[in-house]
């Protein structure tokens, strides 16, 4: 598994002049054009492996579709690039001779430590005992043999205040992020008679080094979490307990997930290896620094458009967090759970979080979570 980089190369770049059209129309031209470009499959072997649009709109509005493989960017990289690509066109255009400051660190940096990491002997006896006989979490639905659709789920807000869900945070010594983990953890516990079980947690493995939050790459791991769960214990023992691991978890997350596959001697069965589930926090902050010039920066165009990506797990959990609360979103595939098997579960978590402020000290009980 080699990282190439490619220097130089084509830029995938189109423009189109749309502005003869009414607003309708420019909408449903774009997401045409969107529809389409889904059609055109990556060719990983060679670059680019992005591409990008732009529309001109009229009256100086413009639109740019930006797609990439996931497999160059992740989702903080792609709000750093785009919060820079703002910036520096506002900069440029009050200043022609503007020269963005070269980084002090290189993606050669994050690859050199991804090839130190998978030869240490401390991280493959660690992934070998951890994952040693593990149980695949088994989803009720029609099978992953059979083909299904990708459909989303995105609830209205939490019925619960941030101001709740913080002090249980600090309640428990931990984060937001992790009282959210918790929460998805046991509502996939909600499927099984076992309190042994595997999901999958989305990490982030940027070098921490002087501009390492502004290197465009991937840098994210997908890490296999596994947790018993015993029977008769509180929630306070249980949070404590998913902490607890997340911690130690943190000294082994700089192996990818493709060499953890390798060590355990997983064998290819037509299915996603270790689990098909995975847990998202997402909270993109870095947008915070786009310069506006105006007001009208970043308002609403009048425009529905809806981005559009994939992964290859087959049902995902993604928390973001807001001024006045969490947002949570579902995307999974009909295969393995009906719509009214994900509404259900999403019921699950909600109760879950509630229980976990509001009966600290109780014994997790499952007939509490069950609705009627």
């Amino acid at each position: 598994f080699v990282h190439f980089i490619h220097k130089p190369f084509p830029a995938a770049y189109n423009h189109f002049d749309i502005s003869g059209l009414d607003i309708l129309s420019q909408e449903q031209y774009i997401i045409k054009y969107m529809e389409n470009d889904r059609q055109d499959r990556w060719d990983i072997s060679s670059p680019p492996l992005w591409r990008m649009a732009t529309f001109n709109r009229g009256n100086d509005k413009i639109c740019a579709v930006w797609v990439f493989h996931h497999a160059i960017l992740d989702g903080w990289s792609n709000a750093s690039l785009m919060t820079e690509l703002n910036n520096v066109y506002l900069a440029l255009k009050a200043n022609n001779d503007y020269t963005p400051t070269s980084l002090k660190i290189s993606y050669k940096d994050f690859v050199t430590r991804e090839m130190v990491e998978k030869k240490k002997m401390g991280n493959i006896d660690f992934w070998k005992r951890e994952l040693e006989d593990y149980k695949r979490v088994s989803f009720p639905g029609v099978g992953k043999n059979k083909p299904g659709e990708f459909h989303d789920f995105v609830p209205p807000p939490l019925m619960i205040s941030n101001e709740n869900l913080l002090n249980a945070a600090r309640r428990y010594n931990t984060s937001l992020k992790h009282i959210c983990f918790a929460a998805y953890v046991y509502m996939l516990r909600m499927l099984t008679y076992e309190g042994d079980l595997v999901v999958g947690l989305v990490s982030n493995n940027r070098p921490e080094l002087e501009d390492g939050d502004k290197l465009a790459g991937c840098f994210l791991n997908t890490l296999p979490f596994r947790i018993h769960i015993p029977a008769g214990i509180t929630w306070a023992d249980y949070i404590r307990m998913v902490d607890g691991k997340l911690l130690r978890l943190k000294q082994y997350e700089k192996i990818s997930f493709f060499e953890i596959v390798k060590i355990i001697g997983e064998r290819n069965r037509g299915e996603n290896p270790i689990f098909d589930t995975i847990f998202n926090y997402v909270d993109f902050h870095i947008y915070n620094q786009v310069v506006e010039v105006n007001d009208q920066v970043g308002q609403d165009s009048g425009m529905l458009i809806q981005g559009y990506e994939r992964t290859n797990t087959l049902f995902d959990l993604t928390i973001r967090p807001t001024s006045t609360g969490i947002r949570v979103s579902l995307r999974y595939s009909t295969s393995i759970a009906s719509d009214e098997i994900v509404k259900q579960l999403y019921g699950y978590f909600e109760k879950i979080l509630t229980l976990m402020f509001s009966h600290t000290e109780k014994l997790i009980k499952n007939d509490e979570i069950l609705s009627d």
